[in-house]
């Protein structure tokens, strides 16, 4: 019985990872057909905000199946990771570059702190990639939950591990154990006036998760939110 639960479990992972890669093409050809559409001079302007409406939501579905794919690559790598040396401040600075381009009001405050006797060591190991969409989702999180559209990110580096946080002023979730807003489907109160599914903070969990580093998300003071990730050195 537990051998056919097993297989079971692996199935459902393995479907629904090859479900949510087939469903990424049509998604992405729908979007760009509606991009096409609301840029064709031709098309009837009174039309344009429906089919903004439409994109963006198939933008949010797009978001979905990523968001799914990359849970069931994670649930399926193998224990044995091969990892490389990454700079952090070089993937926050490429992240907001990116996000800037759809934000352009988007601003950062970005501050190094070497609390170490020796020289800015910014490398932790870890999947390149994986961490770059990792940070991304943290950055426009911050972005998206900010009062002010002002996102803080600092770097502190201890002697034997690097302490990354964003931090914004803004509506703070109303939740007790705020571990909990990493769950999938889990969406905070001050999320109630944004669209979304409850799926980015719990992608950003098993990614720093499987680069062996830890994540927490604190409210010190009211109308603060601040996400910690450690690394260990």
């Amino acid at each position: 019985m537990i051998d056919r639960i097993d297989k079971s479990f692996q199935y459902q992972k393995s479907f629904v990872g090859s479900a949510s890669h087939e469903l990424r093409t049509p998604l992405s050809k729908i979007s760009a057909q509606l991009e096409n559409l609301m840029h064709n001079p031709d098309f009837p302007p009174k039309y344009i905000p429906i089919l903004s409406s439409i994109n963006e939501d198939t933008q949010q579905l797009s978001d979905i199946v990523t968001s799914l794919l990359i849970l069931s690559k994670l649930e399926k790598e193998n224990p044995s990771k091969s990892f490389t040396n990454v700079r952090i401040d070089e993937i926050i600075f490429s992240s907001a570059e990116f996000l800037k381009k759809f934000y352009p009001d988007l601003k950062i405050h970005f501050e190094i702190i070497n609390e170490t006797s020796s020289e800015d060591k910014l490398e932790v190991k870890g999947d390149e990639s994986l961490l770059k969409i990792a940070i991304n989702n943290l950055l426009k999180n911050a972005y998206l939950y900010s009062d002010t559209k002002e996102v803080f990110i600092k770097i502190i580096q201890e002697e034997n591990r690097i302490n990354l946080f964003f931090e914004n002023t803004g509506k703070t979730p109303d939740i007790k154990n705020t571990y909990e807003l990493f769950d999938p489907f889990v969406r905070g109160s001050n999320a109630i006036q944004s669209r979304g599914f409850g799926l980015g903070l719990s992608i950003v969990k098993r990614i720093i998760q499987y680069n062996e580093a830890e994540i927490l998300y604190n409210i010190n003071t009211p109308n603060f939110n601040q996400i910690k990730v450690t690394f260990t050195i």
